[in-house]
């Protein structure tokens, strides 16, 4: 995903970096960027409490592969 998204991810790393400097949000892609972040904070918060829980009931190789066979189809 990042290789086929590269440019929009330099981009928006380029954006987020800009704003940070400037203590301002002004284009399109800056506000984009801010989103993206904190968008992920959640994300990263539920992983990292769940991680034992995750590791024990989750962590079979079976249910990893039909874990990404559905998600698969999904996409």
């Amino acid at each position: 995903m990042v290789l086929y998204f590269w440019r929009d991810v330099v981009l928006l790393a380029r954006a987020w970096w800009q704003s940070l400097k400037r203590r301002q949000v002004e284009t399109a892609d800056e506000r984009i960027a801010w989103y993206v972040f904190i968008a992920t904070v959640p994300a990263a918060l539920a992983g990292a409490a769940g991680e034992s829980f995750i590791e024990k009931k989750l962590g079979d190789p079976w249910q990893i592969a039909i874990l990404l066979a559905v998600f698969a189809i999904l996409l």
